[in-house]
């Protein structure tokens, strides 16, 4: 798997779009086949990572593709690393309530870590701007509204 250790090498590298080209390459050679899943899992879990690192638009959700095909062929034993980065990438992807839950399960599966209490703040605080954005947005909507009665009033 000339491909494989292609990607592994750009990823040691820093070089995250080589190392998901040629992560991409490799899953291309091995398919989708049962025969191979482990092997699939494993490319998958390291393009999800180079996708993370890398950072562009739409890399989380690339990511997020992958963890959960990794996830839904992996061995409960097995998935500790993706369940983590699966966490990572609903953090990028500002999906509080969904990262909130899978910290909780993440916690009540595995225990507590210092990553996990790292990527919880974040979450946390995620969802408490969310919440006072629409606090704001709610209170210009009802100052919106108590100017049209006061117009409609004159």
């Amino acid at each position: 798997m000339e491909r494989l250790r292609g990607g592994v090498v750009a990823a040691d590298r820093k070089k995250w779009s080589k190392a998901i080209g040629c992560f991409t390459d490799a899953l291309s050679l091995l398919g989708e086949s049962l025969t191979f899943i482990s092997e699939v899992c494993d490319v998958r879990r390291k393009r999800a990572r180079a996708y993370i690192r890398r950072g562009w638009a739409a890399d989380a959700e690339l990511a997020l593709r992958d963890c959960d095909m990794v996830l839904a062929h992996s061995p409960a034993g097995a998935r500790t690393d993706t369940e983590m980065l699966r966490l990572k990438c609903l953090k990028q992807l500002a999906l509080w309530d969904a990262a909130s839950a899978a910290c909780t399960a993440f916690r009540e599966t595995h225990g507590t870590s210092e990553k996990l209490s790292k990527i919880e703040a974040a979450v946390q605080r995620g969802a408490a701007h969310r919440a006072r954005l629409r606090l704001q947005q709610e209170m210009a909507e009802a100052e919106e509204e108590e100017e049209d009665d006061d117009d409609d009033d004159e």
